[in-house]
């Protein structure tokens, strides 16, 4: 897609047509970089000897490590969500990059779902690393996998709406469209590996700040998007900060209201 599917795209969905509204969160990278493109954030607890009479706190502790433990389970509640629970049956991780894999499934009811991503990875659906050289990655030998998204689908298997876990901080069309928001991006990569640095071209630009293990990584896309009449031209201008640190404030939202908060 060009960059102007990052203010208005239309995509084809299983064979059902959706139009997307304008937030670009699902692209992990800069289509003008490789066309690469939800919850806390995952820290490694370090367990530490207890002392005769801490086993209250040792009973924390060990819950703790055990949620950071099982970060490829995802219980959903989504906003407004019961409004859809006859209209999606199923809820699919998807790969949708150059290729296109459903990893895992799972009942949406409720107002919501569950759904539990696979341990490892095949490495036929990893990627390298294909940043500039203005981005350090710290191994070179990591693959990834950042093409995912949550698709909601009905009874009869048709795409109806994408799931979401972000927050929107501000949507206008005054007098030219302008949002800010964030969503989470689940990354897989089958080794440790750190991403830092500036990525620009055009006018889109993105600073990571990413520390990944192996396995699966919650990690946060801070998006500010506007237009801009240059030259007499309207521009879309694009920012994004991609980082592991965890952001508050973030809700399940399907694509169709998260415009809308």
């Amino acid at each position: 897609m060009s960059n102007l599917s990052n203010l208005a795209a239309v995509v084809n969905h299983g064979g059902a047509m959706e139009a997307d509204i304008i937030l670009n969160w699902r692209n992990p990278k800069s289509h003008t970089s490789r066309n690469v493109f939800k919850f806390f954030v995952a820290v490694f607890f370090v367990s530490s000897i207890i002392l005769a009479g801490c086993d209250e706190d040792k009973d924390k502790d060990d819950a703790e490590s055990e949620e950071i433990s099982t970060i490829n389970k995802i219980t959903a509640t989504v906003e407004g969500g019961s409004q859809y629970n006859d209209k999606v049956s199923k809820v699919k991780f998807v790969i949708d990059g150059s290729q296109y894999f459903v990893l895992a499934t799972g009942n949406y009811s409720n107002g919501g779902f569950t759904i539990e991503l696979p341990q490892t990875v095949d490495a036929k659906y990893l990627e390298e690393f294909d940043f500039s050289s203005n981005v350090t990655v710290s191994n070179e030998n990591a693959k990834i996998l950042w093409w995912t998204y949550f698709g909601g689908v009905d009874a009869d298997d048709e795409y109806f709406c994408e799931f979401i876990y972000g927050k929107l901080d501000k949507y206008t069309w005054d007098p030219y469209y302008a949002s800010d928001f964030t969503n989470v991006v689940y990354i897989y990569v089958d080794s440790d590996v750190n991403i830092s640095g500036t990525e620009a071209s055009g006018t889109e630009k993105t600073i990571y700040s990413l520390t990944l293990k192996k396995g699966w990584n919650v990690t946060y896309r801070i998006a500010s998007q506007k237009e801009e009449m240059i030259e007499g031209v309207l521009t879309g201008i694009s920012n994004y900060e991609w980082k592991s640190s965890a952001v508050n404030g973030m809700k399940w939202y399907s694509d169709i209201d998260f415009g809308m908060m």
